[in-house]
């Protein structure tokens, strides 16, 4: 479940600095 939720954390993260570098 951990990794999971590191996973998800990350694509969030990554959708975050995509937009905001957009």
């Amino acid at each position: 479940h951990y990794a999971l939720l590191v996973a998800m954390d990350l694509h969030n993260g990554n959708r975050a600095a995509n937009t905001v570098g957009s």
